[in-house]
């Protein structure tokens, strides 16, 4: 799984520039 390599902001819920785009 990726997330498990690299954590996507959006999983959490949480906004930041990775999730925006």
């Amino acid at each position: 799984l990726r997330a498990a390599v690299e954590p996507d902001p959006r999983v959490e819920g949480i906004p930041s520039t990775k999730g925006a785009l």
